[in-house]
């Protein structure tokens, strides 16, 4: 080759916008030319004598191999799309072309390669599929029909258009099948007599390019249609079918829902007021809260609400409106209105913020409860006076019953013991008649009439212990739950051990009395139904009054429920509470069994004081 000749070659390389790389046959880089340089960060220095594989990704190693294998058998590879890695790391797409170099013989001693950047061409590729994808999805799902046709003037026959793509809202909305490459004569048979002015209107389209729009009764279809039609090219044109049929349907929906609206608005047992929302204007009001208010219609409509003297205890003035913008929903569960006659109505208040025909609106509900106010607050008062009676039941039955023990215990006591005396001293008076036989067995009746005469004694400390423990109003609570405690273990054989407080608690007679008959009852409980083997109690005072705690290990209460017929006694023992402002919990034991807590406060109730 001549030297002009290589100089030549050597400015070609050296000016060519592809990469130009000669390697041997074992991947070793020998030329690298500026635009390779540019291409992939490399320069000559740096690269030459590197082995190829460092421009290869691991995922095309195999396919590079393939390559060299051709090129060792003489064979090229042309436009071949693959990346190759650049200095930096990234991936650069690209296009080889590449060639065996043999030398003087013929024999295969490298390869060269001819590199192409395609980036930008994929880029570019990437973004019409993407843009091809989101037509499709476009034309897919669009509700309204799309018919893609092209005009046939060859014969000038402007009714000759064919199909060339058409959406599946257009095949809906039409009933038209398979009717894409088909001349819509061939589709409608007929149609061109049917409706003329429809292919004059898309010849006209067709040849002046501007767009169309006009209603057009089909009798083939059956259904109207608001067609919108306009021609991308002089041969072409797209015809947008609405059907209007669809749309009168839905605004007769929406006349009739706004019928049914209004029927409900004006028949409401309810109060309403809508709002506008800026300005707090009343914008409408039903039939209802104007009779209610005995206010005209006049007076409401285009009047601000806090303006409005019916509602000056709900939205008393624009600030208590600017908090109702802002929060969009509010509920009073009692509120104020006033009547025009003066009569003050309690009502729920509720408003809720809504967008209606593009307008921002509050619709505020008021329900009238002045009956239920009413009917809540006799309620409340029978059930005062309820408990008020039972406290007075309660305090009289604890007297009746301190009576009733006391004289017990002292009157018929007083009596046994005098018969008891009286037995002993006749027993003296027998012994004076020595070893005489005929007294044996009046002394042995004497000697069971005194020990039936102890029982009796017995029983009946017993019975005016149960009806009211003396121990109680003259020692104190703690001592007559010490002793209440002792009586429960000696009858049931149930463990039972108390904390008690070390300083003396100074409590109101009823107080200690409640706290006394809950502990009974809490115990009797016990017996009944826990199946415990002990029990804990802790009294402790605290401010205000005391706590009593009764904890034990039976099976437990799985859930106590209060209103049960059967629970009488935990409804005793909650009622006593209350009556003295306090109250009963019951509660699971950590471990099994329940834990009674009672609280009341040393505070006197008005029937005591």
């Amino acid at each position: 080759m001549k030297a002009c000749d290589l100089q030549l070659l050597a400015a070609i390389i050296e000016s060519s916008d592809d990469g130009i790389i000669s390697k041997d046959l074992d991947g070793t880089i020998l030329t690298w030319n500026p635009a390779a340089e540019h291409m992939f960060g490399y320069q000559a220095e740096e690269i030459i004598g590197q082995n190829i594989a460092v421009l290869v990704p691991g995922h095309c190693k195999a396919e590079e191999a393939e390559i060299l294998e051709k090129v060792r058998k003489g064979i090229g590879v042309r436009n071949y799309e693959t990346s190759r890695f650049k200095k930096d790391g990234t991936s650069l797409a690209v296009s080889l072309t590449i060639s065996p170099v043999r030398d003087s013989s013929g024999k295969v001693v490298g390869a060269s390669k001819i590199v192409r950047d395609i980036t930008e061409r994929k880029r570019t590729q990437e973004a019409s599929r993407e843009s091809e994808a989101h037509y499709r999805s476009l034309f897919e799902n669009m509700l309204n029909g799309f018919a893609f046709c092209r005009m046939e003037f060859e014969q000038r026959r402007p009714e000759d258009f064919r199909y060339l793509e058409v959406n599946a809202a257009f095949e809906t909305l039409t009933g038209l099948k398979n009717v894409v490459g088909r001349k819509a004569t061939e589709v409608i048979p007929g149609l061109r007599e049917q409706d003329p002015g429809l292919f004059e209107i898309c010849s006209r389209v067709a040849q002046t390019g501007e767009p169309e729009r006009f209603e057009r009764y089909v009798q083939v279809l059956q259904k109207w249609f608001d067609i919108h039609v306009y021609s991308p090219s002089k041969d072409h044109f797209v015809a947008v079918f609405d059907v209007i049929t669809e749309r009168k349907r839905t605004d007769q929906e929406l006349s009739a829902s706004e019928l049914r609206y209004r029927r409900l608005f004006e028949a409401a047992k309810d109060g309403l007021l809508i709002l506008d929302a800026e300005t707090g204007m009343v914008v409408d009001v039903n039939p209802f809260l104007v009779q209610l208010l005995g206010l005209p219609l006049e007076a409401f409509l285009g009047t601000p609400v806090w303006e409005l003297g019916s509602f000056k205890g709900i939205l008393a003035n624009q600030a208590s409106f600017e908090k109702l913008q802002q929060v969009e929903y509010i509920r009073y569960d009692d509120r104020l209105l006033e009547a025009i006659d003066g009569r003050r109505i309690d009502v729920e208040f509720v408003s809720n913020a809504y967008e209606a025909n593009h307008q921002k609106v509050i619709q505020c509900n008021i329900r009238d409860i002045t009956e239920r106010k009413r009917t809540e607050r006799q309620a409340w008062v029978y059930r005062e006076q309820l408990r008020s009676l039972s406290a007075r039941i309660e305090t009289l039955r604890e007297e009746e019953r301190t009576r009733i023990a006391r004289e017990i215990h002292d009157d018929l006591g007083q009596m046994l013991t005098g018969i008891k005396m009286d037995l002993r001293w006749m027993e003296h008076r027998l012994d004076k008649f020595g070893d005489d036989q005929r007294v044996n067995p009046i002394l042995d009746k004497l000697v069971v009439t005194s020990e039936l005469a102890d029982a009796t004694i017995k029983t009946v400390q017993r019975i005016s212990a149960d009806l009211r423990p003396g121990i109680l109003d003259k020692l104190g609570l703690p001592v007559a739950l010490e002793y209440e405690a002792a009586r429960f273990e000696a009858r049931t054989g149930i463990a039972c051990r108390l904390v008690l407080p070390a300083d003396t608690l100074a409590l109101q007679s009823e107080t200690a009395t409640a706290f006394f008959r809950i502990f009974q009852e809490a115990l009797t409980n016990v017996t009944r139904h826990a199946r415990a083997r002990f029990v804990e109690v802790e009294l402790r005072a605290q401010a205000g009054g005391c706590r009593l705690e009764i904890r034990d290990d039976g099976q437990g209460m799985a859930g106590v429920d209060l209103t049960n017929p059967k629970a009488l006694g935990l409804l005793g023992m909650q009622e006593r509470a209350d009556l003295l402002g306090g109250r009963v919990s019951f509660t699971p034991r950590p471990g099994g069994g329940t834990v009674v807590t009672v609280q009341i406060p040393n505070t006197p109730t008005k029937e005591s004081a």
